[in-house]
C-alpha cells in the first residue's frame, strides 16, 4: 500500500445526509430466485470517477450543486445534494465553450441560473435551466483572465427584472495594477458588459482581483465588495498591498463608484501583486444580512492565500477595522476556501486547507462557531474529507449541510478527491466524484434488508465502509468512514441484536485497528483490538468476541478500550466465529475442528471429533434453543455438511450426501440458517450450472438425515463467478450474509473474481401452497360402478409466484409418512383421480394431501388438509315407499344397508327443506340398524318427508329420501236410541232355515269327490 490515511483513536463520527434528500425514483427489482448483481459504488451516478478533481463547487438551493473538474476538463452537476451525479460536460461543449471551467457561480435566489468560466478564463457561459442549454454572453475582450465570478441576486429596475453577472480579472506578477471587472445586466434590453473601472487608487484604473461578491442585500443597498491587490504602478500609500474594495452600483446606467465609504478600500494585507507572486486566491463570505447601509452591518470574513506567503490566513472585517483569526494559531495557512451561514452577530464559519495532511491522502476543514470573537476558538474536522488539498467549501442556504470539493494541480490518478458533505463540518461523508478505486472486500446486510453495507479496499488510499438504503438497493452509496489499514482488508460485523441496537463492528483483518458504530453507521468511534483480528462476532452493543491467533478470543470490557484476558478455544487456530440462539459462542478452526462455548466466552469445549480437514465454518439451527443442532462444512472438496446435537451426539452425521456423490468439487465457504431454518451453503468452487452459487435445505434438523433435501441455487450466476474470501484474506472467512422479511430470505455475496455483489431473494422459503380445493375435512362422492372408488378428483391450490413446478402428494396418515399417490404439475392444480392418473382412494377411507413448489427450487410443504371419499350410493329398499299414502301414524321405517356404515342418520320432516324437523336422529343419536319404528303418533293426513343415510367414524354415504302421507282419520256412524220396556224379553235372533244347510253340506262333499278322481287320474 502506498500513501495512506492516519487517524488517530478518537471519536469518529459521520452522518448520513441520505435521508435528507428527496425521494428517489422506484427502479424495477431484479427477480426472486436468481442470482442478480447490486450496483456497487461508482457504476451509477458519478459516486466514483478516475481520475477526477473537485476543483470548484458551486451551491445553489432545492439541492443543487455544480462542480469542476478543472483538470481533466469534467463539467457536473447533483440534483439531490450529491448523492448521484451528471456529467454535463458535453452540454457546455455542444455550446462552443472550449474547456476546462475554471470558475462557476450559481444565483443566490434561482439555482437555475449558473454560470461558467471557460475558454482559459476568457469567455462566461450563462445557463438559466440549471445547466442543459448554455448561451455565450460574448465577454469583450479582457486584461488578465478571469479570476472570479459572481451572480447578484434579482432586482427591479425601470420596470424591468433584472440580475447581474460580475468578473474579475488578474495578471499575477507583472508588478502592474491592470486587472478589470466587468458587469452584464441580465434581462435590460440591449444588455452588454461593462467594465467598472475598479480603482483602488483613485488617480488608477485596475487593480488584480482574486475575489468578488454581491450583497445578499443587494437589491436595497447595492453594494459589490471585491478583493484586489496591487502593484507598483499606484501611488505610494496603495503599492504592493490586497484590499477590499466597495462598489456602489448605480444600476440604470450600469456603472460603479468606488470607496466612498470612510476608510475603503481597506487594506487587509501589506502584501500584493509583486514580482515574485505566481498566485493571490483569496474569497469573502458575507452575513446574510450585510448590508453597506450601516456600519454594524458592514461584517465579513475574508481569506488570503499568496505564494509566496505572506499574511495567509483568515480575516474577520469589522467594518474597516481588520483582524487576522489565527486559523492555525497565528501560523501562516494556506486556505483554499471560506464559507459563512449566520448573521452580522453570530454564525458557522468554515476554512478549508490547500495544503493536504502531512503523509496522507485528506485535507483538513476548520470550523469556529464564535467568529466574532476577539480569538476565535478553531476546531480541525476529526474525520476530515479525503483528497490532496485544495478543500473548497460551502455551506448550503440553509446552513443544514456544509460541502466540500477536493482537488490538486497537476491532477494526479487515485488521489483520493471528492465532493464531501457533513452536518456540522466536522464530519466529512464523502459523497460522490471520488478519485478511488473500488476493489470490494466484505458485505453485511441489515436483517430487514434496508440498507446494506460493504467494505472496500485500494492499493492507493484508504479502505472504505459504504452504505445504501432507499430502493432499489445499491443506487446510491455513500462512504461513511475511511480506514488505514496495512492488510488491506476490513471485515464488518453487525451485531445479532441489530435491530434493536444499531451496532456495527469494522476491523482489519490481519491487524488490530477497530472502529464501532452504535447508530447504524452514522457515527463512529476508534478502539484497538488486542492482537491482530481474524475474525469477530457482535452479541449486543456491549459485547463484541474477537478471534486472535493461536485458538485464543478476546471480549471487551468497556466499548474496546479495554479487552478481558485472551480465553484459550482448545482449537490450535481458529477460522470463524458464529453466535447461536441462546448466546452459545461457536467457534470453526482450520483443521476440521470445532469448539463452543455456553458461558459467554469464558470457557470452551472442543468436539471431540473433527469433520476432516480444512477452514471450518458453522453455525446453529435456528431451533438451537431447543434441539443444540450445530452444522459444520470446511472448503475441502466434497467433504460435504455435517451435524452434531450438542450433549448429544457422538459422531458428526452429513445430511448431504446427496450432494458431495455427485464429485462436482463442492467447497464451502459460508453457512447461514434462516429464521425459519432453512440452511444455506455458499460454495467456494466457480460457477457451473451444476456446481457453485449455493446449496439450500428446508429441512436440515429432519429426524433422519437420509431424508434432509437439498436445492442447488445458482440461477442466473454467470459461468465462472466465484465466491472465494481467499483472494483477498488469509483464510475462508464467513462470506454468505443473511437478511429477509416474513416473506423471504436474501442471500449476499460478493463475486471476487468479477468483484461483483450478488443477492438472491428466496421467496419459496417461508410457507408453501395455501389449498383451496377440496377443502379440509370434505366428504368426496364416490362412483360404485367403479367398486366405491373416487373416479374424479381435481386438487387445486393457489399459485406460489415463480414456480414452475409443483408436486402433489396424498398419505393415509396425517404425518404424511405413507404416500399413496404422488403427481407433478405446472399448474396450481392436478388431477389426481381420473384420465391417466388413478389414485385408488376407497370410499369411507380418510386422506390426507399436502403441495409444495420442486422447480426451480423447493418450499414448504403446505399445510396438510383431509378428504374422505363417502360410504357410497345411498340406501336402497325405503320404507314407506317414497309416494306412500294411508302410511300409519306409527310407521315402521326401513332400508337397506349401506357397505362400511357403522350406523345410521335419520330425519323426519313435515317440509322438503327438513326445516321443520319431527325426528331427528344425527351424530351419537344415530340408528345403529336399518329399521326403526316411530315412537310416536303422527298426526292424520299430513305428508311427510324422511331421509336416510349410512355413517362410519370417517364419512357418509348420500342421503335417500322419502315422502309419504298418513292415513285419515277413522270415521264412526250415528246411532238411535232404543227404548226397551222392562215387561218384554228381547227378540231372538233368527237362525239359518235347515234346508239351506243341507244344500250347502251336499256341494261340499261332490267337490271332495271331484278332487279325489282328479288326483288318481294324474298319478297314471
Amino acid at each position: 500500500m502506498t500513501t495512506k490515511v492516519r487517524y488517530i483513536c478518537a471519536l469518529v463520527a459521520g452522518l448520513f445526509l441520505f435521508v435528507l434528500f428527496a425521494p428517489l425514483p422506484v427502479q424495477a427489482a431484479s427477480g426472486p430466485l436468481e442470482w442478480a448483481s447490486v450496483d456497487k459504488p461508482g457504476l451509477e451516478g458519478n459516486i466514483v470517477v478516475t481520475p477526477s478533481e473537485v476543483s470548484e463547487i458551486a451551491v445553489g438551493d432545492d439541492g443543487v450543486i455544480y462542480a469542476i473538474d478543472r483538470e481533466y476538463s469534467k463539467v457536473y452537476r447533483s440534483l439531490n445534494a450529491g448523492v448521484s451525479w451528471e456529467d454535463m460536460t458535453s452540454y457546455l461543449v455542444d455550446a462552443g465553450a472550449e474547456l476546462a471551467a475554471s470558475k462557476v457561480a450559481v444565483a443566490p435566489d434561482g439555482s437555475g441560473i449558473v454560470a461558467m468560466v471557460t475558454n482559459d478564463g476568457t469567455k462566461i457561459y450563462l445557463s438559466t435551466d440549471s445547466g442543459v442549454e448554455w448561451t455565450d454572453t460574448s465577454v469583450p475582450s479582457l486584461t488578465g483572465t478571469i479570476q472570479a465570478i459572481a451572480i447578484s441576486n434579482q432586482y427591479t429596475e425601470a420596470g424591468e427584472s433584472v440580475r447581474e453577472i460580475a468578473i474579475a480579472t488578474a495578471v499575477w506578477g507583472d508588478n502592474a495594477s491592470t486587472g478589470q471587472l466587468w458587469i452584464l445586466q441580465l434581462g435590460r434590453l440591449w444588455a452588454s458588459w461593462q467594465n467598472q473601472d475598479l480603482a483602488v487608487d483613485p488617480g488608477h484604473v485596475g487593480a488584480e482581483v482574486s475575489a468578488l461578491a454581491y450583497s445578499l442585500s443587494y437589491r436595497n443597498d447595492r453594494t459589490i465588495l471585491v478583493m484586489a491587490s496591487t502593484g507598483e504602478d499606484v501611488a505610494p500609500v496603495y503599492r504592493d498591498k490586497t484590499w477590499l474594495c466597495l462598489g456602489e452600483r448605480d444600476v440604470s446606467d450600469g456603472t460603479t463608484s468606488w470607496n466612498n465609504l470612510t476608510g475603503y478600500p481597506v487594506e487587509i494585507v501589506s502584501a500584493g501583486d509583486a514580482s515574485e507572486v505566481s498566485l493571490i486566491h483569496s474569497s469573502l463570505a458575507l452575513p446574510s444580512d450585510y448590508s453597506s447601509e450601516e456600519t454594524s452591518s458592514r461584517q465579513l470574513f475574508v481569506s488570503y492565500n499568496r505564494e509566496p506567503d505572506i499574511g495567509d490566513d483568515v480575516y474577520w472585517l469589522d467594518d474597516v477595522t481588520v483582524r487576522r483569526m489565527n486559523a492555525d494559531g497565528g501560523n501562516v495557512i494556506n486556505i483554499s476556501g471560506i464559507s459563512y451561514h449566520g448573521t452580522v452577530t453570530s454564525g458557522k464559519l468554515l476554512a478549508g486547507d490547500a495544503n493536504p495532511v502531512a503523509g496522507s491522502l485528506t485535507v483538513r476543514v476548520r470550523r469556529t462557531s464564535n467568529p466574532f470573537a476577539q480569538s476565535p476558538t478553531w476546531y480541525l474536522s476529526s474525520v476530515p474529507p479525503t483528497g490532496p488539498g485544495n478543500a473548497k467549501v460551502n455551506w448550503s442556504p440553509d446552513g443544514e449541510i456544509a460541502y466540500c470539493g477536493t482537488s490538486q494541480s497537476p491532477g494526479g490518478a487515485l488521489d483520493e478527491s471528492a465532493f464531501s458533505a457533513s452536518l456540522d463540518g466536522d464530519k466529512w461523508r464523502q459523497m460522490g466524484l471520488m478519485d478511488t478505486t473500488i476493489k470490494l472486500a466484505d458485505v453485511a446486510p441489515a436483517p430487514d434488508s434496508e440498507s446494506l453495507f460493504i467494505t472496500t479496499y485500494s492499493s492507493s488510499g484508504p479502505e472504505g465502509i459504504w452504505r445504501t438504503v432507499g430502493y432499489p438497493l445499491g443506487r446510491h452509496w455513500q462512504r461513511l468512514l475511511a480506514l488505514d489499514t496495512a492488510m488491506d482488508a476490513v471485515i464488518l460485523r453487525l451485531s445479532a441484536n441489530y435491530s434493536d441496537d444499531s451496532t456495527i463492528y469494522a476491523a482489519e483483518a490481519g491487524g488490530n485497528l477497530m472502529a464501532v458504530s452504535y447508530n447504524r453507521g452514522n457515527t463512529w468511534r476508534w478502539c484497538r483490538a488486542p492482537g491482530p483480528v481474524i475474525d469477530m462476532v457482535v452479541s449486543d452493543e456491549e459485547t463484541v468476541y474477537v478471534a486472535l491467533p493461536d485458538g485464543y478470543i478476546s471480549k471487551p470490557i468497556d466499548h474496546g478500550w479495554m479487552w478481558q484476558d485472551l480465553v484459550d478455544t482448545g482449537l490450535p487456530d481458529i477460522n470463524m466465529l458464529a453466535i447461536a440462539g441462546d448466546g452459545t459462542i461457536l467457534v470453526g478452526g482450520r483443521n476440521g475442528d470445532v469448539a463452543y462455548s455456553g458461558d459467554g466466552g469464558d470457557t470452551f469445549i472442543r468436539i471431540p471429533e473433527d469433520i476432516g480437514n480444512g477452514d471450518v465454518q458453522v453455525v446453529a439451527d435456528a431451533n438451537y434453543r431447543e434441539n443444540n443442532i450445530i452444522y459444520a462444512a470446511t472448503n475441502t472438496t466434497d467433504e460435504g455438511i455435517w451435524r452434531w446435537v450438542i450433549g448429544v451426539s457422538t459422531e458428526w452425521e452429513q445430511i448431504d450426501k446427496s450432494i458431495t456423490e455427485l464429485e462436482e468439487e463442492q467447497r464451502i465457504g459460508g453457512l447461514v440458517v434462516g429464521l425459519e431454518g432453512t440452511l444455506y451453503a455458499l460454495n467456494l468452487e466457480p460457477a457451473t450450472r451444476t456446481s457453485g452459487g449455493a446449496s439450500r435445505s428446508l429441512n436440515p434438523a429432519a429426524l433422519d438425515y437420509m431424508d434432509v433435501e437439498f436445492d442447488l441455487v445458482n440461477d442466473a450466476l454467470p459461468l465462472g463467478a466465484t465466491f472465494d474470501p481467499s483472494i483477498l484474506f488469509l483464510h475462508i472467512l464467513p462470506y454468505l450474509k443473511l437478511s429477509g422479511d416474513a416473506g423471504q430470505n436474501e442471500l449476499w455475496a460478493i463475486d471476487t473474481a468479477n468483484q461483483t455483489i450478488y443477492r438472491f431473494q428466496d421467496t419459496l422459503c417461508k410457507v408453501g401452497p395455501s389449498l383451496s380445493a377440496p377443502e379440509d375435512e370434505t366428504i368426496l362422492p364416490v362412483d360404485s360402478c367403479y367398486c366405491d372408488y373416487v373416479n374424479n378428483l381435481f386438487l387445486h391450490w393457489l399459485e406460489l409466484s415463480e414456480t414452475k413446478t409443483y408436486e402433489a402428494d396424498i398419505y393415509l396418515d396425517a404425518e404424511g409418512t405413507q404416500s399413496v399417490w404422488s403427481g407433478s404439475s405446472d399448474d396450481a392444480a392436478i388431477m389426481a383421480v381420473g384420465d391417466t392418473t388413478l389414485a385408488e382412494l376407497t370410499s369411507g377411507t380418510t386422506y390426507y394431501w399436502r403441495v409444495r413448489s420442486v422447480e426451480p427450487i423447493k418450499s414448504p410443504w403446505s399445510d396438510i388438509q383431509s378428504f374422505t371419499p363417502s360410504l357410497g350410493a345411498a340406501p336402497v329398499g325405503i320404507s314407506p315407499s317414497s309416494g306412500a299414502t294411508d302410511v300409519p301414524i306409527r310407521p315402521a321405517f326401513t332400508w337397506d344397508s349401506v357397505a362400511k356404515a357403522t350406523s345410521y342418520e335419520f330425519i323426519l320432516s313435515e317440509d322438503s327443506e327438513f326445516a321443520d324437523v319431527v325426528v331427528s336422529k344425527l351424530g351419537d343419536d344415530a340408528l345403529p340398524a336399518t329399521a326403526w319404528g316411530c315412537d310416536r303418533e303422527l298426526d292424520y293426513s299430513t305428508i311427510y318427508f324422511w331421509k336416510v343415510r349410512g355413517i362410519s367414524a370417517t364419512s357418509s354415504s348420500e342421503w335417500v329420501t322419502g315422502v309419504f302421507t298418513t292415513e285419515p282419520a277413522p270415521s264412526s256412524a250415528p246411532s238411535s236410541p232404543v227404548s226397551v220396556s222392562p215387561s218384554h224379553s228381547p227378540e231372538s235372533v233368527p237362525s239359518i232355515a235347515s234346508h239351506l244347510s243341507c244344500i250347502a253340506i251336499g256341494i261340499g262333499v261332490a267337490l271332495v269327490a271331484a278332487l279325489l278322481i282328479l288326483i288318481l287320474r294324474t298319478r297314471r
